[in-house]
């Protein structure tokens, strides 16, 4: 009865011996889920930061997108106004040139009658 006695008390100190063990062990997994999941909030946080990044910067490329949408079509106004300019200024080019032409023509027929008035006296 003795031996058997001495047998578990021999028995129940190495399982106590195992619980501690296996306590120190479930403590240990328990700070490493702890940290775990602290690691993960932060990843998350960080991914959550990230994403607000992004969503930032593609809204700052669409404006910028629309902005040179608009400097095309301003573009193409001034082209458009530029080349009626440029119509507007050959129309008055040759407008000059007829009138200048008119003028010569009128300056000649002046002399003309001038040199007839002289000769007439």
């Amino acid at each position: 009865l003795e031996s058997q006695l001495t047998n578990l008390n021999c028995e129940i100190k190495t399982a106590k011996g195992e619980i501690l063990k296996l306590t120190e062990r479930n403590q240990s997994l328990i700070l490493t889920v702890e940290d775990l999941n602290q690691k993960q909030e932060a990843a998350s946080n960080a991914i959550n930061n990230m994403t607000g990044i992004v969503d930032m910067k593609e809204g700052q490329i669409k404006a910028l997108e629309s902005e040179k949408d608009q400097l095309v079509v301003t573009a193409s106004d001034v082209e458009e106004r530029l080349r009626k300019t440029e119509e507007e200024k050959e129309e008055l080019g040759k407008k000059y040139g007829e009138s200048w032409r008119s003028r010569q023509h009128a300056l000649a027929s002046i002399k003309e009658l001038q040199n007839e008035m002289q000769k007439s006296n």
